[in-house]
């Protein structure tokens, strides 16, 4: 049901078999992206819900106006959830738990 990654997914492995197929290089350098660039309110995958950190969830208090604006709590998008809670700065954790 879930897709788990740092920051995001290489380009064009939206689909299980290319993510299969992506290089280590592509992996690498998606794992340090931003998913608050990447993410645009649709849903990132056809056949998972993705999960991501890397950047807090606080950037998605601009794309969730009902969210308070100094919100770092989870954010649930469409196929997405950010995790981060900015712990640097927050010195909170997230925690998602997931039920099957």
């Amino acid at each position: 049901k879930y897709v788990f990654v740092h920051g995001w997914l290489p380009e064009k492995a939206l689909a299980p078999e290319d993510r299969q197929k992506a290089s280590s290089e592509s992996w690498e350098k998606a794992r340090w992206a931003r998913w608050n660039e990447q993410y645009v309110g649709l849903r990132p995958l056809a056949d998972k819900t993705l999960v991501c950190g890397h950047v807090p969830s606080f950037y998605a208090n601009a794309l969730d106006p009902s969210r308070n604006k100094n919100s770092y709590e989870i954010f649930y998008g469409n196929g997405l959830i950010a995790i981060d809670a900015g712990t640097a700065d927050t010195k909170r954790v997230n925690v998602l738990v997931l039920d099957q």
